[in-house]
């Protein structure tokens, strides 16, 4: 038989097996290409490699890596806001790779119940809050979330990242009692 292999970090698992019949002193080239999908990878990651077999002869990949981490990168145009006003926030988001991110991207200040999804475009997002005009001064997590989908619509790579946000003090009114 001749069977491949994904090897990462010590755990081995067969991905492609054909029985093949080579002739003693007979030489046969074997092409074998297979998208390293969810499917067949599994929960493998880390550094690996592929290695071929064929009885007692076996052959290396080059290594490479699986992980499903995105670098998410977070900006805001500002560190202090007033009740009211508009949260721009934007970022970059890469593979370990440098690949940039093609997929969605979710925003949230949770405690103002702000949420927001929208799409990452050549590794780019942009995303824009308004915040309540009843809004309590104090700091508050702006947490972004960064993911790609499969083609059957399952998260296969994430990331997140989270800053803080000041929302200042208004004074609205002011009483002078004689």
């Amino acid at each position: 038989f001749f069977s491949t292999k994904l090897i990462c970090q010590g755990s081995e698992q067969e991905i492609y097996r054909s029985f093949e019949n080579v002739n003693s002193g007979e030489q046969k080239n074997m092409y074998v290409s297979l998208l390293l999908d969810r499917k067949l990878v599994g929960n493998a990651s880390g550094e690996c490699f592929v290695r071929a077999v064929y009885g007692s002869d076996s052959k290396d990949s080059t290594r490479f890596y699986i992980e499903s981490n995105i670098n998410v990168k977070l900006e805001t145009d500002a560190i202090s806001y007033n009740p009211g006003e508009k949260v721009q926030v934007s970022g970059e988001a890469t593979k370990r790779n440098g690949q940039a991110v093609n997929g969605f991207v979710e925003g949230a200040i949770s405690v103002l119940n702000l949420s927001l999804t929208s799409t990452v475009s050549n590794g780019a997002y942009s995303l824009s809050f308004n915040l309540p005009e009843n809004a309590k001064p104090g700091a508050y997590e702006v947490v972004v979330r960064v993911y790609e989908k499969d083609s059957k619509g399952s998260v296969i790579n994430e990331g997140s990242k989270t800053t803080t946000i000041k929302i200042s003090q208004i004074v609205k009114e002011i009483g002078i009692n004689l």
